[in-house]
């Protein structure tokens, strides 16, 4: 997991081979003005999502991974609050993966939990469950799916 400003997000260049193109679309967007909904990078190897989102009790938010996708999340608006714990070690599959959704859940507790403010973002990797959206606050966010 990665957590940073977006101020630094280009130090992040060579994360990914795709983070150029990410780069780029970040450089030309206003995050702000942006309407819910999907906006192509690279087709399916790299999108953009935007989604207003009211905040979810423990339960309504467990820990989710994914194996085909990075998930690159920055918060637009509001205060996002997430669960996050190693992979590896979960014991609990609450639902098992599900290769057309790219998803996996889990019944274990978060190891940590932190907020993400406007302005920052954070990169989950397919090692990174995570649990999005804790907590009663409205946000506004968007993900970025990336192709591993």
């Amino acid at each position: 997991m990665i957590i940073d400003s977006l101020s630094n997000i280009k130090n992040y260049e060579a994360f990914h081979a795709l983070m150029p193109k990410v780069l780029e679309f970040l450089s030309k967007i206003d995050l702000g003005k942006l309407e819910v909904g999907r906006y192509d990078i690279e087709g399916d190897e790299a999108y953009a999502m935007i989604s207003d989102e009211n905040g979810r009790s423990v339960l309504e938010a467990p820990l989710e991974s994914h194996n085909e996708y990075i998930d690159l999340q920055i918060c637009i608006r509001g205060r996002e609050s997430f669960g996050w714990h190693y992979r590896p070690q979960l014991k609990l599959v609450k639902i098992a993966y599900n290769p057309k959704k790219d998803i996996e859940f889990y019944g274990d507790a978060p190891l940590i939990m932190f907020d993400l403010f406007p302005g920052y973002f954070v990169i989950f990797e397919s090692s990174d469950a995570h649990a999005p959206l804790y907590g009663e606050k409205y946000v506004r966010k968007m993900v970025i799916k990336i192709k591993k």
